[in-house]
């Protein structure tokens, strides 16, 4: 059976095979996790490579990765699941979930505003992450829902909040819900945003360059902008859901990828060919259909998806390693779809 990339290109698995090959061996690549979905399905799902680079442990299909920022795609739609069932309200103030003491004495009463919604498509006006343990405030970069601001701290208020809301905290019982609403019912039987015996024994070292990363990442809260720890193929049965499933219905799908928040032509996200954001996804338009796409970045792991509603192809790429720039340069001109 022939693959098929968003363009139409047709290859096989073993032309892909090869190429991946050829080019962790170029850019030395210690290892990765990556799946393929056409039509909706995954038709190719592959590990390559070493866990570690110094002992050359084979990466296998039980390997976990920090999926670092792909945690926020996830985390948003866990959300829409939760107001679908009536537990959260998108538009409420966030504030009377859980309220902020952090933010300077210019933001008040304007984060009194912010809302789940705008937390999920990154109009809420706050940086991306901020160091509290050094006494720093949040500020708003403009009106909150008047602009685009990438913001990690925006996600992890919204976890906090909606934890407390729910009774639950943000830790293991919270994880516990996102696995029982979300990751279970879609098949991703050890993906989650806390520590578990699984990772303990699964999880792949980091790297920069092919230097191994001491980390000693064990999440116990619910991370919602980066600490999931996934494989590419668990997480593209979330992909998968994304395009053609129906654990999420229909209209609340349609809002989740319904643009919500027009990225200005000034902003430096603009000249990637991102246009705008979902709850949860950046947008770009193609002439080959409308892209959905986010990327990660923890230190020594980084990851990549994308897919397209109109034809069912997928992309899910999780790297041990701090290479997925050139990585994905030389994928994409092998898919014929760069970034």
């Amino acid at each position: 059976m022939l693959l098929q990339s968003p363009t139409g290109k047709t290859f096989s698995a073993q032309e892909m095979d090869d190429y991946l090959v050829h080019l962790m061996d170029s850019l030395q690549i210690p290892g990765t996790s990556i799946a393929v979905l056409n039509q909706g399905e995954v038709v190719y799902q592959r590990n390559l490579g070493v866990t570690d680079w110094e002992n050359k442990t084979p990466i296998t299909a039980t390997t976990t990765f920090e999926a670092a920022s792909l945690s926020k795609p996830i985390f948003a739609y866990f959300m829409l699941k939760l107001a679908e069932q009536g537990q959260i309200d998108l538009d409420a103030p966030l504030y009377t979930y859980m309220d902020h003491p952090g933010f300077d004495e210019d933001a008040k009463p304007a984060y009194k505003t912010i809302t789940p919604r705008m937390v999920l498509c990154h109009s809420a006006g706050l940086p991306n992450w901020v160091n509290g343990q050094n006494g720093e405030l949040l500020s708003l970069a403009f009106p909150p829902g008047e602009g685009f601001s990438y913001s990690g701290e925006a996600y992890q208020w919204l976890a906090a909040g909606v934890g407390t809301h729910l009774e639950l905290g943000w830790s293991l019982p919270f994880d516990s819900l996102f696995r029982a609403t979300v990751t279970l019912p879609l098949g991703m039987e050890h993906t989650s945003f806390t520590w578990s015996d699984y990772h303990a024994a699964n999880k792949s070292k980091a790297h920069i360059g092919t230097e191994v990363r001491a980390r000693d990442f064990q999440p116990k809260s619910v991370g919602a902008g980066y600490s999931l720890h996934s494989s590419a193929a668990e997480y593209a049965l979330f992909i998968r859901e994304m395009i053609k499933g129906s654990l999420l219905s229909e209209t609340w799908k349609a809002e989740m990828l319904r643009e919500q928040n027009p990225i200005p032509e000034n902003n430096p996200t603009y000249e990637t060919g991102q246009t705008g954001w979902s709850l949860g996804f950046a947008i770009k338009p193609t002439e080959y259909g409308t892209r959905y796409l986010h990327t990660g970045n923890n230190p020594g792991f980084m990851s990549y998806t994308c897919f397209y509603p109109e034809s069912g192809f997928g992309l899910v790429v999780f790297l041990n390693c701090d290479q997925i720039e050139p990585f994905y340069e030389g994928l994409g001109n092998f898919l014929d779809d760069p970034f």
